[in-house]
């Protein structure tokens, strides 16, 4: 059998552990076996084909209905079995399964294993924390807290369909679609509540109930973002004491999130049920004590 090795982590994270031996559950594997069989002969025409796919989703959880499986058995299933090109666009949905029904709150995938479609339809309040070869569709149709490190530069989609929180470090996230017909005009619907980038710098967006207004009093120093209705621009910060040092704290921990997620996913947890409002609200409050004209 090919042995997976694990792939080098971002510069300042864990180093990768040894690798890890796991005991077989058969009836987990028997499962598995039976899930890809059947998912085989599945059109996958459209990335939403891909993607959003309760349909496979339910199957999974009716073929692990009654087994007892945890994480690691799923994660131990995957380092040893390995997957084809063609059951990477799949597998995620079975393992999102058992991601859901586990009883851990903050899940860490850090295996070179590629597979696409994890943390489906994570809940919140869970967390999905991608160290490893998960980043493609993680988090699809999810309201749980969506972390990945990524190669820097690296282009990748995470959060389709989504409601939750999605942090990335290194990467740049595809965290919307189109919607509408192409011919008539369509309308880019940004799918996330609170999106968090950390590249080269501090960018937060966050969808809201007015469309638009979609980035209303997003945090950004990208010039190509400049057509938003309302741009917190680095220039109008500094020249208001409260807001610097609101940002600057808000930075620090998301930039201490790079060398430990655990830090990254309590800051989340820390703004509520519902981040994006809540930082909304902050920021207005303290531009109207400012006196700024909003």
């Amino acid at each position: 059998m090919k042995k997976l090795a694990y792939k080098m982590q971002p510069a300042g994270h864990e180093q990768p552990a040894p690798r890890r031996k796991y005991a077989e559950n058969r009836t987990l594997r028997e499962a598995f076996e039976k899930y890809l069989a059947l998912v085989a002969k599945t059109n996958f025409r459209l990335i939403y084909d891909q993607m959003c796919r309760d349909d496979l989703y339910a199957l999974a959880a009716n073929l692990l209905k009654g087994v007892q499986v945890s994480v690691d058995d799923a994660h131990g299933l995957l380092l040893e079995r390995g997957l084809s090109e063609e059951e990477r666009s799949y597998a995620g949905f079975f393992v999102s399964v058992i991601y859901n029904k586990s009883d851990l709150s903050d899940i860490v995938y850090d295996l070179d294993v590629e597979v696409c479609n994890l943390a489906y339809a994570l809940p919140a309040p869970k967390a999905f924390i991608n160290k490893g070869s998960g980043h493609w569709g993680s988090g699809t149709k999810s309201t749980g807290i969506i972390v990945n490190y990524v190669e820097k530069g690296k282009y990748f989609t995470a959060g389709f369909a989504a409601d939750g929180s999605i942090i990335t470090y290194g990467g740049k996230a595809s965290t919307g679609y189109w919607v509408g017909d192409f011919d008539e005009g369509e309308d880019f619907v940004d799918s996330v509540s609170l999106e968090v980038c950390l590249d080269d710098c501090l960018r937060i967006a966050g969808r809201y109930k007015d469309p638009e207004i979609n980035q209303d009093l997003s945090i950004r120093r990208d010039p190509y973002y400049e057509h938003t209705r309302r741009v917190i621009k680095k220039e109008e910060i500094s020249k208001i004491p409260e807001l610097q040092e609101y940002i600057n704290n808000l930075k620090d921990k998301f930039e201490k999130g790079r060398h430990d997620y655990r830090i990254v996913v309590e800051t989340v947890r820390a703004l509520g049920p519902k981040p994006n409002d809540k930082l909304r609200q902050d920021l207005l409050d303290i531009l109207r004590r400012a006196g700024r004209d909003i």
